[in-house]
């Protein structure tokens, strides 16, 4: 491999040459996940469900490509958002309309709030300011009208969230309060505390180090529970739906009978790529 190329390029190489069953299951699965995805939206979903399918299947796709690049930080900050959305689709399956009304309800109030905000400005100037102002300002009259509705409903006088409890007392609801736990220290990465930095350093003699570059340790437990929650999502939104999602079940369970391959190529990985196995 040329030097000039970054570390996950080169891992990403490495996998397709290993085990080139994965990119042929991803494919699969991308296809079936385009094809349900048209299904869904020809059974005439509501738009929440639109809206939570594109976020789950984008972030379970992203969580995919990292892991076939083997890198774990971002895959698992993946994972912990495919939790959420798994929860909230059970939210949804089983409180209806009322639920999935108030998740709507947050698309505006979140789009105005980022209509009106700063951010992105810095180094514009001249016609490029200009430009990406007025484009906000238009952003702000499209989703000022939602806003305000939502805002107005009872249930929003004391709340700017959408949830009405906790995200512990939702996955405990639903029977995943284990899965919790997991939710916990991906949390981690995502909040940067310490724990964050597991895997990351190792301490030689009196010194410390702490290695830079992709964590290829965490990839097969991503690559296990993405895989897990997104099968789970699937079920209840076709439940919900009552649509069938067996042909992307399919495609899903083809990738999940490649996870002790993947296992063992990335215990081959960190040895050839001379990448040391730092204890938890």
């Amino acid at each position: 491999m040329p030097d000039e190329l970054s570390p996950c390029i080169q891992l990403r190489a490495l996998v397709a040459k290993r085990l080139p069953e994965y990119n042929r299951a991803l494919s699969a699965v991308r296809r079936e996940l385009d094809a349900y995805a048209w299904q869904v939206h020809s059974a005439v979903a509501p738009r929440g469900i639109g809206l939570l399918l594109a976020q789950t299947a984008n972030d379970f796709i992203d969580v995919l490509d990292d892991i076939s690049m083997v890198r774990g930080r971002p895959a698992m900050r993946g994972l912990r958002s495919i939790f959420e959305s798994l929860i909230t689709m059970l939210e949804i399956a089983s409180d209806g309309s009322e639920v999935l009304d108030r998740y709507t309800d947050q698309y505006a109030i979140d789009c105005y709030q980022a209509a009106t905000m700063n951010a992105g400005l810095t180094g514009l100037n001249g016609d490029d300011l200009r430009s990406e102002r007025h484009r906000r300002r238009k952003q702000q009259c499209i989703h000022k009208q939602a806003r305000d509705k939502a805002l107005a409903k009872t249930e929003w006088q004391s709340r700017k969230a959408w949830p009405e409890s906790s995200l512990k007392d939702r996955a405990a609801r639903h029977g995943y309060n284990a899965d919790y736990d997991l939710y916990r220290v991906l949390s981690s990465l995502v909040h940067v505390t310490a724990g964050g930095a597991r895997g990351i350093e190792r301490q030689y003699n009196d010194q410390l180090a702490y290695r830079l570059g992709p964590d290829l340790q965490n990839c097969p437990m991503v690559f296990n529970e993405s895989l897990r929650f997104f099968r789970l999502f699937a079920e209840a939104l076709s439940t919900y739906m009552d649509i069938s999602a067996e042909r992307l079940i399919r495609a899903l369970s083809a990738l999940e009978a490649l996870r002790s391959d993947y296992r063992k190529l990335i215990s081959v990985l960190m040895l050839d790529c001379g990448l040391m196995n730092f204890p938890q």
